[in-house]
């Protein structure tokens, strides 16, 4: 088969484009196993960054563009952790192959690494013909076998930005369905997932602790583990426009898009109907995924069946020890539109209407995030059907700024002037003058608890006699309110 090397351009303001060509050729019955061979044919990852944030493979070269051997080779982090190089090869035609495996994960990390807990799955039968799956944790690392790319990738932003999923973001087929019919419609881009892992920040603000040496500022952010940056004074949560609910405080810190959350083929629901015979699905709500976190242990699975669990019980329900529900923070989006590939001419995407908040907020500084892309094996399309597929990654993440709070800023004025009191005391200014009072009342309301959290910009002029009017900003929009304001003695 030819193979062909493709690179897609998008530019807008504040844009990020991860671009993957992949190439999957599947041959087994069992829709989680080992024998399921992903490659990408060849392997072509570029990250673009336009206005306002930059991008960096090691939080030390800041650049508008990444490609795939920014990641191999970690730029200067010559110790990276990068899970790209132990699944790569080079075929006759001298292009990067990267084998994937169907794995599963519950989204869990490692306080220690930093690092999703990430499962291979084997499924065999039993004597009586049962289908029985083994789940095995994958080590990371440069060295470590492939079955899913991982990688750190550092932002640092002059702003407060809000990421964003842009129109065009999707994962779609990416055969030619005349030169390529085999490979054409067998829709396993629909099992596809692509995670955001925060590790932490360093404040732009916190700069100066390393003198302005970039070798100790870039090796401070590489460090960054959340199980220790949440633990300090301080730390900066990217997820404060939802607040914390209370779901979250196991120390998920994951963001995870579901790109065609409920796209199905009619092969791949012929397939469920048979093999969980006497069980009925609704393939049109979105699948709520059990994911792995745990080996099939003895001490981990309910029955007694050795070392693994029936696959008909691949549910936190059976199997509570094996399995855990992983719906927090999932982004889901319907699948875009596209022309399919129609020779050397890539797949044509459609986009969405609107753009789709990630519900991840950055800040003026240096943030770390772990990205995961992989195929998750306990999704319905992850099975026979989707066997010899061609699929395209296209994940373009734009920016909203300043923000942080919901998409519409006009939420985040709302929010921020609810926690301004309509009186308040400032400290004693030199001269006391109208121009003091308010630089000291602007001062109090940056320093009110979530005030910051906004992005809210705040300024405050004197109306008469001890009122003042507070305007509040964000984007294109603006609120204003009157308050009173007393001078402390």
């Amino acid at each position: 088969m030819k193979r062909r090397k493709e690179k897609k351009s998008l530019k807008s303001s504040f844009m990020i484009l991860l671009l993957l060509a992949v190439f999957l050729i599947i041959s087994t019955y069992a829709w989680f196993t080992t024998n399921k061979l992903v490659r990408i044919n060849p392997i072509d990852v570029n990250i673009e960054a336009s206005i306002g944030f930059q991008i960096s493979a090691d939080a030390k070269n800041w650049k508008t563009v990444l490609n795939i051997n920014d990641f191999i080779t970690g730029g200067e982090w010559t110790t990276h952790k990068n899970h790209v190089g132990g699944g790569l090869t080079t075929n006759p035609y001298r292009d990067l192959e990267f084998t994937f495996d169907p794995v599963s994960t519950a989204t869990l990390t490692n306080a220690t690494t930093g690092f999703m807990d990430m499962f291979l799955g084997e499924v065999d039968t039993d004597e009586t013909g049962t289908f029985m799956l083994k789940t095995t944790q994958i080590s990371e690392g440069p060295t470590s076998p492939g079955s899913f790319i991982a990688f750190d990738l550092f932002f640092r932003a002059n702003a407060p930005i809000e990421l964003h999923l842009a129109k065009e973001a999707a994962v779609v087929d990416n055969a030619d369905p005349v030169l390529e019919p085999s490979f054409y419609g067998k829709g396993m881009e629909n099992a596809a997932r692509i995670a955001f892992v925060y590790q932490g920040m360093i404040k732009e603000e916190e700069y100066g602790t390393y003198a302005g040496n970039v070798n100790n500022l870039a090796a401070a952010a590489r460090d960054l583990v959340y199980s220790t940056y949440a633990a300090t004074t301080g730390a900066y949560n990217p997820y404060s426009a939802i607040g914390n609910p209370t779901e979250y405080t196991d120390g998920r810190n994951v963001t995870v898009w579901e790109p065609n959350y409920i796209s199905h083929t009619e092969a791949t629901k012929i397939d469920m109907d048979n093999i969980f015979i006497g069980n009925s699905f609704n393939y049109n709500n979105r699948q709520i995924i059990h994911g792995v976190k745990a080996e099939t242990t003895t001490a981990n699975i309910a029955a007694t069946t050795g070392n693994s669990v029936k696959l008909i019980n691949n549910n936190a329900t059976a199997e509570p020890g094996v399995f855990q529900i992983a719906d927090n923070r999932v982004i889901p989006t319907i699948k875009n539109n596209s022309v399919p590939r129609d020779g050397s001419t890539a797949p044509q995407v459609s986009g969405r209407t609107v753009e789709e908040y990630l519900k991840i907020d950055l800040q003026p500084g240096i943030t770390k995030f772990r990205v995961y892309l992989w195929l998750e094996g306990q999704d319905w399309d992850c099975y026979d059907t989707a066997s010899g597929s061609k699929i395209l990654w296209n994940l373009i993440l734009t920016s909203v700024g300043p923000g942080s709070g919901a998409a519409d800023p006009m939420t985040a004025v709302t929010a921020a002037k609810a926690l301004i009191p309509s009186s308040f005391t400032v400290p004693n200014t030199t001269n006391n003058t109208p121009g003091d009072i308010a630089t000291a009342a602007e001062t109090y309301i940056n320093g009110l608890t979530g005030f910051a959290a906004t992005g809210v910009s705040v300024s405050v002029v004197h109306d008469t006699a001890n009122d003042f009017i507070v305007t509040l900003s964000k984007s294109t929009a603006t609120d204003t309110l009157t308050v009173s304001i007393t001078i402390a003695p």
